[in-house]
């Protein structure tokens, strides 16, 4: 019989008893009467026992509806659902997974999660399933993360040391870049984008950002109109007082985006891919402008994009909105903005978790992050440090944690809640050129990305599902060679392009290719996309001179 649907705001029994294997989970008795605070896609939820006045995470399938039959032989229920919560979270059981070996995060061997953190195995590198059929492009499953289940597993606490140094570390770069720092009323345009699931606190975030001191004047979310394949709502707000404001200059130069939760859907990808395409369409709007009718030196384009005037509608800064645990949808989300955004992750009503059980999720969300590949902006601090300074217990650094308390009645924050909500704002509205100048590296990549995506299809129109043939070779070459410079010229830039294409058979032996040239780095460019299937490789090269 399938589980029974879970429904936020309603009271269920445990349909049998439950030990919690991680700190941040509660303990069930059967029979125990549950109020669900939140549920999540992988089939756990967020509760408070009434029983024990406990809050925290449990499996969904342990709750029944209170109007359920008391379960007749309840040690079998509890093997049955033991069995079935170990399946799920150990994917690389079933016999439709693949494995790829994956190296760990760089940890520090004297620092540990002071709640957990993910542990290390002991045994060797950690393996990853990928199914035969993938629930999201990058293979990732839609369940439980294979390692997320060690996300609080006991450690030794830090020690002093540790935490001293992490906070040197912090104290040392905040002195390093306070001097240049602009006020908020002279950072010119900004643009934040917010997204994580549905029903988190996204929209409660943007109002905190509206009631900061720094802020002047709101406006009310509207959908943006000139998007019609996802309703993103979009508000504005100002940091000019009145009488500052500059000739010709934008008096709201804050934007607010908010595209809908994935948990809307029952489809994640429905709002993943368009959200993505979003921001994809803001770089290629503002590519047009630049390749319109002459090529532009990097150096000019490079100011152009830092300069703030509000000339284009790049996304600024990304805040990826986190709720008591990482998921694999939130991984294929971050994974596929990262590209073009800079990315942010925030942990949401931190109120609702101990300090201890902060840090370890401000740990593992770095670490599951690190073994995606996923890159995320430390302000200065490397991946390798903020998981450093998120196992010694010590705040201040990504992922930021912020509270559900209301800012706009004056309630006082309880001593030990970690609440890191003005030092988020402040990185934001002070540091401001920072993260238009790591949008604007962004924005670089995203045309080299554009031009990668021209080889790729033109390799896979030719090469896929297709085994080595010498007699074919050439036909290959020829093709993909074409078919580059169709695509290549119908992308309207001001570029002479030279394209290689050599392809060579899967036998075992080894394939060395140089190309190199002389020319003006700062309006010409060149990139090079390997591709290789069961029987052969091809290595493509684009050499783009500016006209």
């Amino acid at each position: 019989m399938a589980d029974p649907k879970i429904i936020i705001g309603q009271r269920y029994k445990a349909s049998a008893s439950y030990i919690p294997n991680h700190g941040d989970e509660i303990r069930l008795v059967t029979g125990q009467v549950v109020s669900v605070l939140h549920s999540y896609d992988d089939g756990w939820v967020l509760g408070k026992n009434e029983s024990t006045n406990e809050t925290g995470l449990l499996p969904g399938n342990f709750l029944a509806p209170m109007d359920a039959p008391e379960p007749q032989h309840t040690q079998k229920v509890e093997r049955k659902v033991a069995d079935k919560r170990k399946s799920s979270m150990h994917p690389m059981a079933t016999s439709s997974a693949t494995t790829e070996i994956i190296p760990d995060p760089p940890t520090s061997p004297e620092i540990s999660s002071p709640g957990g953190g993910a542990a290390q195995d002991k045994n060797g590198p950690r393996t990853v399933a990928t199914f035969a059929v993938s629930d999201f492009p990058s293979g990732l499953a839609a369940g439980p993360l294979a390692g997320s289940g060690a996300r609080n597993s006991p450690q030794k606490q830090p020690t002093v040391s540790d935490q001293e140094e992490a906070s040197r570390k912090l104290a040392d770069l905040a002195s390093r870049q306070q001097a240049g720092h602009k006020v908020p009323s002279n950072i010119g345009t900004l643009r934040l984008l917010f997204v994580g699931d549905s029903g988190i606190g996204k929209s409660s975030l943007i109002r905190c950002f509206s009631k900061t001191s720094e802020v002047v004047e709101t406006t009310t979310p509207k959908v943006v109109e000139s998007y019609a394949a996802l309703p993103i709502l979009q508000s504005h707000a100002s940091t000019i007082p009145v009488g500052h404001l500059h000739i010709g200059e934008e008096k709201l130069n804050i934007s607010f985006l908010e595209p809908p939760g994935f948990g809307s859907h029952t489809d994640a990808m429905r709002v993943i891919r368009p959200t993505v395409e979003f921001n994809n369409r803001q770089f290629q709007d503002t590519d047009r402008v630049f390749h319109r009718d002459a090529s532009i030196p990097n150096t000019t384009i490079m100011r152009f994009l830092n300069a703030g005037t509000g000339a284009h509608t790049h996304v600024d800064v990304c805040l990826y909105a986190v709720l008591h645990r990482i998921k694999a949808v939130d991984l294929e989300y971050m994974r596929q903005l990262a590209p073009g955004v800079v990315l942010i992750p925030v942990i949401l009503k931190s109120d609702t978790m101990t300090p201890s059980e902060v840090f370890a999720l401000k740990a593992s969300i770095l670490e599951e992050l690190w073994r995606a590949g996923v890159e995320v902006y430390g302000f200065g601090l490397s991946h390798a440090e903020l998981i450093q300074i998120a196992q010694a217990g010590v705040p201040g650094a990504v992922p930021f944690a912020v509270t559900n308390i209301s800012q706009d009645h004056g309630a006082q924050h309880h001593p030990s809640m970690i609440d890191e909500f003005d030092i988020l704002k402040n990185h934001i509205f002070y540091r401001a050129h920072e993260l238009r100048q790591q949008t604007a590296e962004k924005f670089k990549s995203f045309v080299v990305d554009e031009v990668n995506n021209v080889i790729k299809e033109s390799i896979e129109n030719t090469l896929q599902n297709a085994a080595y043939h010498h007699g074919k070779v050439a036909q290959w070459n020829s093709n993909i060679v074409e078919q580059c410079l169709k695509k290549l010229t119908g992308l309207n830039k001001p570029f002479k392009y030279i394209v290689t294409c050599t392809i060579m058979q899967k036998n075992g032996a080894g394939l060395h290719a140089a190309s190199s040239c002389f020319w003006d780095n700062s309006s010409d460019g060149n990139t090079t996309y390997k591709y290789e299937s069961k029987t052969m490789y091809a290595v493509v090269n684009v050499f783009g001179l500016a006209i």
